[in-house]
């Protein structure tokens, strides 16, 4: 008999050779043909495929939001610096500008990418 973890091992390995044929740019058709071929239902054939899909474009989602979030954090903080600097080196400037609602909105942005795409 099988074992829950068995079960996983072989769904995740089912998961891993759907995502290199289609990687390998296989026809969808051909895909669930080969895995029907290996005894495979072709509606849970067709649900591996769009499942891999979807884990794809929720990788990229994940790595667009972290770079935007990144950009956002490390631009603020160069903005932040350069004001800081200007007003540093002008006598009579007490002041300076702290834009922190861009680095904060970057921070939030970072965290909301991990949040959301946690695998």
């Amino acid at each position: 008999m099988r074992t829950g973890s068995d079960i996983d091992e072989s769904v995740a390995l089912l998961h891993k050779n759907v995502a290199a044929k289609l990687k390998a740019e296989w026809p969808e058709e051909q895909i669930v043909d080969e895995l029907v071929r290996e005894g495979i239902e072709p509606n849970y054939a067709w649900l591996i495929i769009g499942n891999v899909k979807e884990d794809g474009a929720k990788q990229r989602a994940f790595w667009k939001l972290l770079s935007f979030g990144l950009v956002l954090t490390i631009g603020g903080l160069l903005i932040n610096f350069s004001s800081y600097q200007i007003a540093a080196q002008a006598r009579s400037v007490t002041f300076f500008y702290l834009f922190w609602g861009i680095v904060v909105t970057g921070l939030i942005t970072i965290c909301r990418a991990f949040i959301l795409y946690r695998k």
